[in-house]
């Protein structure tokens, strides 16, 4: 086996050979549910590398140089952007603090700073200053600051 691995009931397994794999998954099907572990069928997926595939919400991609990108989930920059929305909407009304939106900010970047996901970092970051920037500094943003020229 070239690798295999888990998260909670979510397994992968790597073969350099398809109908090897096959095998395998055929193999360990019947012996979940020979000892009574139901197994959904419909959610198994033989995949072969050169394509992309998820795992645990991730996008993974084998380059052409043999390199895996992982990428996050990118329904949460969806649900990250409402919230910056909603967090700008109770700033404004003096419900919640500019630490709250910024805590929200940190704890977003730090999930997709676990992946190959350089460009929603910044997406975020543009998106935070763009709602509260002239209430915080612009650090780390690659947006250039007011009076300061770039070359």
């Amino acid at each position: 086996m070239h690798c295999a691995a888990h998260y909670m009931d979510d397994y992968y397994v790597i073969l350099p050979d398809m109908e090897a794999l096959r095998r395998l998954a055929y193999e360990i099907i019947h012996r979940f549910e020979a000892v009574g572990i139901a197994v959904n069928k419909r959610k198994c997926k033989l995949v072969p590398l050169t394509k992309p595939f998820r795992f645990c919400k991730a996008k993974f991609t084998l380059g052409e140089n043999g390199k895996i990108t992982v990428n996050g989930n990118r329904d949460g920059m969806k649900i990250a952007n409402r919230k910056l929305n909603y967090f700008h909407r109770e700033y404004e009304a003096g419900n919640r603090s500019l630490a709250d939106a910024e805590e929200y900010l940190r704890s977003q970047c730090a999930y997709y700073e676990n992946y190959d996901d350089h460009g929603r970092i910044l997406h975020l970051r543009r998106r935070y200053y763009a709602k509260f920037g002239g209430a915080t500094s612009c650090t780390g943003s690659s947006i250039p600051k007011p009076g300061i020229a770039s070359v």
